[in-house]
C-alpha cells in the first residue's frame, strides 16, 4: 500500500496504534479526534495535527504541500449512450476524501469504542474506512452491522466462513454462499495457488469473483 501511495504522490500518514499522548502526558483516542477533525469540514487541518510528531521524511515531503484535499471529484460526463443509461440507473457519486486502513489491529479493533464510531459516521464525512482482519471476532457485532462490503480470500476454514456469513448482514441461504466462496476463490485455468477472493456487496446483496 505505502508503496502505491508513493508512487502516485499521494499524501498518507501511518499509526501503529489508536491510542496516543498530548503534549502534557494526556491520554487521548486519534480515531475520536479525527472524526471531530473531519467534521470541521476543512480536512486539511488534520494534517497539522498528524504530521506534528511525524520522524518519517517520506510522510513530510509528500504531505507537505497546500491543498491536500482537492474539490470533490464527480463522475465524468461522457457522449456514450450506455454510459448515459448506467448513470440515470445511479446516483452520481463523490470520491471521499479521506480513506483510513485499520490493517490487523485485532485487540484494539475488538475493545476501542471509538471505531464504531467512526464506522457510524465516516458516510457523512466525506471519508472511507477499510478494515483488514484474519479473524471475524476482532470485531464486534455492531461494528459489522455497518460494513457495506465484505471481501473474503481463499482458505478461510469452513467454521469461519460461518461465523462471516452468521455474523454480517448478508441474507442469502448459507450453502449458496459457501459455493459461491468456494466458486469465487477457485484457482483460474493454469494457476497452482488461488490469488481471487469473493466480493460481497451486502446492502445490494449481489456476490462476485474479485473486483
Amino acid at each position: 500500500i505505502i508503496m502505491w501511495l508513493k508512487k502516485n504522490k499521494i499524501p498518507y500518514i501511518i499509526e501503529t496504534s489508536f491510542k496516543a499522548e498530548d503534549e502534557h502526558g494526556r491520554p487521548y483516542n486519534q480515531l475520536d479526534k479525527l472524526v471531530k477533525y473531519l467534521k470541521m469540514a476543512n480536512p486539511n487541518k488534520i494534517w497539522d495535527w498528524l504530521l506534528a510528531d511525524s520522524d518519517d521524511e517520506d510522510e513530510r515531503a509528500i504531505a507537505d504541500k497546500k491543498n491536500l484535499f482537492p474539490e470533490p471529484v464527480y463522475e465524468s460526463e461522457s457522449d456514450s449512450d450506455e454510459e448515459d443509461e448506467l448513470r440515470r440507473l445511479r446516483d452520481r457519486k463523490i470520491a471521499p476524501e479521506v480513506i483510513i486502513v485499520c490493517d490487523d489491529m485485532s485487540k484494539e479493533m475488538k475493545y476501542d469504542t471509538a471505531l464504531m464510531g467512526l464506522l457510524k459516521e465516516n458516510r457523512h464525512i466525506k471519508s472511507k474506512v477499510i478494515i483488514s482482519t484474519q479473524f471475524i471476532t476482532d470485531l464486534k457485532p455492531e461494528c459489522l452491522n455497518q460494513f457495506d462490503y465484505v471481501i473474503a480470500f481463499p482458505q478461510i476454514p469452513k467454521d469461519r466462513l460461518k461465523e462471516l456469513y452468521d455474523k454480517t448482514d448478508i441474507s442469502i441461504e448459507q450453502s449458496l454462499f459457501e459455493a459461491l466462496y468456494a466458486d469465487a476463490t477457485s484457482p483460474k485455468k493454469g494457476e497452482k495457488k488461488s490469488h481471487n477472493f469473493l466480493y460481497c456487496d451486502v446492502r445490494a446483496n449481489r456476490f462476485r469473483q474479485n473486483f
